[in-house]
């Protein structure tokens, strides 16, 4: 059975909020001073204030022999994808934190980081990468956002 966990999680910069603020006031004061076309300013003011936050959105899609975790921060779109016969096992066990430190045996996985489309990271089990790297990896990626089922 396939699963498949989406987080998504919107903040703002602090710094880019006081500018929205002084500029849409900015805006108002002129307004009130005759100039009534620039009412029509503070919708695309209003616009490029929501477009500038920081979404947060990671998804984890999980089948039998694959994880894919994604996130996307600003225009950027990360991926990492774990190819392992043992893969649901894997990430059933990293979410339902059982706290049992069960070794689950990694058969023939291929990891691939990729950064926009174009792989940055491939790491094969022949190269020496130890079952806790991978939970670390996948920590990484579920402390941004938390990871929700749903």
């Amino acid at each position: 059975m396939d699963m498949y966990i989406r987080s998504s999680r919107r903040s703002y910069d602090p710094f880019l909020m006081a500018g929205g603020i002084i500029i849409l006031g900015g805006i108002v004061a002129f307004c009130m001073k005759g100039y009534a076309w620039l009412y029509e300013l503070i919708p695309i003011a209003i616009i490029v204030f929501i477009a500038t936050s920081n979404t947060f959105t990671m998804s984890v899609r999980l089948t039998d022999e694959r994880i894919t975790v994604e996130y996307y921060q600003y225009l950027r779109k990360r991926r990492i994808s774990v190819e392992t016969r043992s893969a649901k096992l894997l990430l059933e066990r990293q979410i339902a934190m059982t706290g049992r430190n069960q070794q689950i045996p990694l058969i023939n996985y291929l990891i691939r980081i990729s950064e926009n489309g174009q792989e940055k990271y491939v790491i094969n089990s022949q190269e020496g990468f130890e079952e806790k790297h991978l939970f670390e990896l996948v920590n990484m990626f579920s402390q941004h956002a938390p990871v929700n089922r749903i």
